[in-house]
């Protein structure tokens, strides 16, 4: 359920280019349906400016300054800020003396890259610093790096409301889960998957209510479950609600919520 994504690190967000000294030659790479992307290294191999083109993603046509991590086992990362975190657009393996590149899109799983020498040839490295200048002028990259919260409050939600619909028709009765996201931090919203956490109630009320049809009974008695995160887990039934509180590092999650809810 945890999500192993890294915080934003302040040396990571974006900034001007003006001292920032270009390779002579610049890498290009293409991928399916038109997917382009254009790498313009710094000299000294720390930094590189990153176009990727073609694609249905709010990163489209916008240069980044990336930042070139070293992962060792021969492997370098091109990473930015978007959406409050680190992340690795592009990713460079070298496996059997054979280079690999990876594009990471937001939101989307990995991508192979194939090195395209025709495209790389129209790449002009100072046409790419002058849009990154326009754009980081523009505040594109705040934008894109700033940490959109209700984003992922709405996901979470959704995510919550589809368990909420399997325990439902599992148990054949109504059952709400409610998040006091005032007591989520932005830093647990990044970092955990909440609708996992705050989910697995009614993932066990659904799991017991498949195995054992006498448990629907007791299923009908839980209305609400309400989640907030706290210093240890906690399992209390009152009334129609569920009073749920979950740690981060709270081993066996789902034996404890299964065990409790099969001595209600």
């Amino acid at each position: 359920m945890r999500r192993t994504w890294m915080l934003v690190s302040a040396g990571l967000l974006s900034v001007p280019v003006s001292a920032l000294e270009l390779a002579k030659y610049p890498l290009a790479f293409s991928g399916e349906r038109g997917l382009q992307v254009q790498l313009a290294p710094s000299a000294d191999g720390d930094q590189a400016l990153l176009q990727v083109t073609g694609v249905n993603s709010p990163i489209d046509e916008v240069v980044f300054l990336t930042q070139v991590q070293d992962r060792g086992q021969k492997t370098l990362a091109y990473r930015t800020t978007y959406d409050g975190e680190q992340r690795a657009l592009v990713v460079k393996r070298e496996d059997w003396g054979r280079e690999q590149y990876f594009l990471y899109l937001p939101g989307e799983g990995e991508q192979s890259l194939v090195p395209d020498s025709d495209l790389a040839k129209s790449v002009r490295p100072q046409a790419l610093e002058a849009l990154y200048e326009q754009q980081y002028s523009d505040g594109v990259h705040a934008e894109l790096a700033r940490f959109k919260r209700a984003v992922h409050q709405q996901d979470a939600t959704a995510a919550l409301a589809a368990k909420d619909a399997e325990a439902q028709q599992d148990c054949g009765s109504t059952v709400s889960t409610e998040v006091y996201w005032s007591q989520i931090s932005d830093e647990q919203l990044q970092q955990l998957s909440i609708a996992g956490y705050c989910g697995e109630v009614v993932s066990q009320m659904a799991s017991i209510c498949r195995a054992d049809a006498d448990f629907k009974t007791k299923a009908a008695t839980i209305q609400t479950v309400n989640c907030t995160f706290g210093d240890e887990l906690k399992l209390r039934h009152e009334g129609g609600a569920m009073l749920f509180s979950t740690e981060r590092n709270a081993p066996n999650q789902g034996d404890f919520i299964n065990a409790y809810l099969r001595n209600l």
